[in-house]
């Protein structure tokens, strides 16, 4: 006979249970999702329903953070996303008892899970067809770590790449410079500092790479993966990449003008370019330059700029460029200038 405390334990599970059944269909794995195992080692891979073998999809290898190996959710696998950019995606699973993570780039010792990771991606590479010019890798938190990892082991390998709230040994810059690249990080993460992904940046930047783009999200602590999910040009500039390819140039902005504004900050307006009609001359985003230094990269919806970082009784001169989802910009605009007035001037 159950006791009480026996019985509601049984319903509670009788009532989870039930609610998993009776639950909608986001707990139910997409189509062409399946779990696969070399040895003991599992990996997610999906494959297109529709699947054709007589065309080369791209792949997109995701490593995933410390515990978080979900990854049967992803927009990756939608019919909307497929039919855009036909995409197998392969999501290798790190448990906690691999100790050594994805590696990182300070260490470029090649760990278990990493090791795993590549004989999957051998293993889909063997029986499916994919281009191997569109291959992308990303990942998130420890994923990020190993995303850099391998950018620096395996330069040239993928197409492009993006690292969320991860960080990269600046030492190997010179390895990732060539590797279109989106580096994103919240300015408050206590996990993983920021500095983590500023130092690999500032590197980048150093060794020349005029293929990385920084994003840093002010007051967001270790979740800035949501913030980067909201990025809407974040697939298409990422699945526009392709090895070898050579692009021209966008069209600079119309009617760039300027103002200050009542607290004589400077104020800039432009409007995008009207000829937007192929892959080259779409806009990916806006790079803002104060007397020929660039000081800030703006999403392609932005048409307004405010420079709140102006020191009094100075003048200044500010030009924008149009850049692609190759990283190529257009001509600079004609430049503005600002004459910034001292402090006693704007009281009166």
């Amino acid at each position: 006979m159950l006791t009480n405390r026996l019985r509601k334990t049984v319903h509670k599970i009788a009532f989870y249970i039930l609610s998993l059944l009776c639950t909608n269909t986001s707990f139910a794995l997409p189509d062409g999702y399946k779990d696969r195992y070399i040895g003991d080692f599992r990996y997610g891979l999906f494959v297109p329903p529709n699947f054709d073998p007589s065309i080369k999809y791209h792949l997109i290898l995701y490593l995933h953070g410390y515990t978080d190996t979900t990854s049967w959710d992803f927009q990756w696998y939608s019919e909307e996303f497929q039919s855009k950019f036909p995409t197998l995606v392969l999501t290798p699973k790190c448990l906690v008892t691999y100790t050594d993570g994805w590696g990182n780039s300070w260490d470029m010792t090649e760990s278990y899970a990493m090791k795993m990771a590549f004989r999957a991606l051998d293993s889909t590479l063997k029986y499916y067809t994919v281009d191997t010019t569109r291959m992308h890798v990303c990942g998130t938190s420890m994923g990020g770590f190993g995303t850099f990892y391998l950018l620096a082991r395996y330069p040239g390998k993928f197409a492009s790449a993006y690292a969320i709230c991860g960080g990269g040994n600046p030492a190997t810059a010179s390895l990732l410079k060539n590797t279109p690249l989106w580096i994103f990080h919240g300015d408050a993460d206590p996990t993983v500092p920021v500095s983590s992904s500023q130092n690999i940046f500032n590197a980048l930047l150093e060794a020349g790479s005029t293929q990385v783009r920084y994003t840093e999200y002010p007051g967001v602590q270790h979740n800035s993966w949501e913030n980067a999910g909201r990025e809407s040009t974040l697939d298409p500039w990422l699945f526009s990449q392709q090895l070898g390819s050579v692009h021209g140039n966008p069209e600079p902005v119309k009617s760039f003008s300027g103002a200050l504004n009542e607290d004589h900050k400077p104020v800039l307006k432009w409007e995008p370019p009207a000829d937007q009609s192929t892959e080259d001359k779409r806009i990916w985003c806006y790079r803002i330059y104060r007397d020929a230094e660039r000081i800030a990269v703006l999403d392609k919806d932005s048409l307004a700029f405010t420079d709140y970082k102006v020191a009094d009784d100075t003048e200044y001169t500010y030009s924008i460029r149009t850049v692609n989802y190759f990283f190529n910009e257009s001509e600079a605009s004609t430049g503005i200038a600002f004459y910034v007035r001292p402090a006693a001037l704007k009281r009166k």
